[in-house]
């Protein structure tokens, strides 16, 4: 039976969508059926039960809990020498790492990064979207979560309360020490999302080489350009069009060969997004969150060898 060998783990806003749909193309990678199992993230498991009693057993986030269920996810993966779990929780969990070291101590793990800031931004906007978090304005939003909430305070909707914890999420340097207590230096590729928006192909090569497959796949694909303000419309619809789960992804994939349908696969990506100008008029929190952070940025920079702190900003007043 297949064995997952290689966990895409987030962060989440942080472009995991875009890597995914990139390696998907590469004959020698599969992912599971469902993009996000979730299924090592047994903490977030315990707190949607806690904050939606019985019915958080029924919320597909976390309804994959069964060794057996989460196996299954990969029975279709066919020759692929290369097979993939894309869970952005997993980054965050408390306990995934060791759950993943204990699963397949050989495994392979990916983590993307990119400003803080700006993804406790777009994390903020994807959350109010999903009515998940209550607080529209991202300043009072950020400020609200500072001063910890009482359970009284989570939104209906919202799957599990670290799901609204910003700073915590986006404190890579933590998550990517955790990992590093269960998984080799050579196991691990940590990669900056601005990266990609300079050169693409060469940052999937990167990837690809990393995981072992023909990296030459990277020059083949048709990157479409993006930028971290690009938002996914209908997405609902989106998601039965293309999910490997969903009975027309299904259909398509039973009738059409296989290029064809990349091909498909790529346009819909195009048609279904939209570029979108984040409004500007938290200029205040945003300050102050570059000040709270610095030292944060320098750590998890001298962590990856890189100078994060000019990179992103975080060198003073942008």
């Amino acid at each position: 039976m297949p064995v997952p060998n290689f966990f895409l783990v987030g962060g989440p806003r942080c472009g995991s969508t875009f890597l995914y749909h990139y390696l998907e193309q590469h004959p020698d990678i599969f992912f599971s059926a469902r993009k996000e199992t979730h299924f090592f993230s047994k903490d977030f498991h315990a707190e949607c039960d806690e904050l939606q009693g019985e019915r958080g057993k029924e919320m597909t986030i976390f309804s994959i809990r069964d060794e057996q269920e989460y196996l299954d996810q990969y029975a279709d993966c066919g020759a692929a020498t290369t097979i993939g779990d894309a869970s952005t929780s997993h980054l965050y969990s408390r306990v995934a790492a060791q759950g993943i070291a204990e699963f397949n101590p050989e495994a392979k793990i990916l983590i993307s990064i990119r400003n803080p800031v700006d993804q406790m931004r777009s994390w903020h906007s994807y959350l109010v979207r999903h009515r998940e978090e209550p607080v529209t304005n991202f300043a009072e939003a950020v400020r609200r979560n500072a001063m910890g909430l009482a359970a009284g305070d989570y939104s209906n909707a919202l799957r599990h309360a670290t799901r609204i914890n910003y700073r915590y999420i986006t404190d890579y340097g933590m998550h990517l020490e955790r990992f590093r207590q269960y998984f080799s230096d050579d196991q691990i590729l940590v990669v900056v999302f601005d990266d990609f928006m300079v050169n693409p192909a060469r940052e999937f090569r990167q990837i690809m080489e990393f995981l072992g497959v023909d990296p030459n796949i990277a020059d083949e694909l048709n990157y479409e350009k993006r930028n971290t303000n690009k938002q996914l419309m209908f997405a609902s619809l989106f998601g039965r069009l293309v999910n490997r789960d969903s009975f027309l992804r299904k259909i398509g994939d039973a009738i059409l060969p296989r290029s064809f349908a990349k091909t498909i696969h790529s346009r819909l990506i195009t048609a279904f997004t939209t570029s979108h100008e984040r409004p500007d008029d938290n200029r205040e929190a945003v300050s102050e969150l570059r000040e709270e952070l610095r030292p944060r940025i320098a750590r998890l920079g001298s962590l990856i060898d890189r100078d994060l702190v000019s990179l992103w900003g975080f060198d003073g007043d942008h």
